[in-house]
């Protein structure tokens, strides 16, 4: 029972980062891009533009696929999501990182990473640590909802299923959390 509860309380904590992102006031629009994008206020490009490009680019570099997202409901990076796929990705502050997170301290070093082979195991640099579901951890498995800490970032672990039957998703567990 307390494993739904907390799985509602993620999902209903998402949802409303979701939500105040949605309904934030808008930016000023100040011209439009060649594909008739919004280009606002203070921006030299629009974000529509730059997912285009770099799904162009994508593409021709055949990147692996997604097979876990961490979407940020809390903290520097929230409404961000980031897709993990390769075997190994880098998780810190530092820009040779797979994934780069504003800590809220600046002088932090934490860093962690992420393993995917078969199952979704996250581990801290050494005197590093995380938050998993409300509990300290070093090194644990991810599952499907959980909720993490990293760098006083709040994500939520969501699985990335594909079509693709040759693909290993055994880590996707369907009966709950952690014990």
């Amino acid at each position: 029972m307390r494993r739904l509860a907390r799985k509602i309380m993620t999902c209903f904590r998402a949802t409303l980062g979701f939500l105040r992102m949605l309904f934030r006031p808008r930016a000023k629009v100040v011209a439009f891009s060649p594909n008739g994008h919004e280009i606002l206020e203070g921006w030299d490009v629009c974000p529509e533009e730059k997912i285009i490009a770099e799904g162009i680019r994508t593409a021709q570099v055949q990147r692996p696929i997604a097979r876990v997202a961490l979407f940020c409901y809390e903290g520097a990076n929230v409404g961000e999501l980031f897709l993990l796929g390769k075997t190994l990705e880098r998780i810190g502050k530092d820009v040779d990182s797979d994934i780069v997170l504003t800590p809220a301290d600046p002088s932090s070093t934490e860093g962690f990473r992420v393993l995917i082979n078969g199952v979704v195991t996250l581990m801290a640099d050494p005197g590093a640590h995380f938050k998993l579901n409300g509990r300290e951890e070093e090194k644990t498995e991810l599952l499907d909802y959980d909720e993490l800490e990293l760098m006083n970032n709040r994500f939520v672990v969501l699985s990335c299923r594909g079509n693709a039957a040759s693909e290993d998703y055994s880590y996707v567990h369907k009966g709950g959390g952690h014990a």
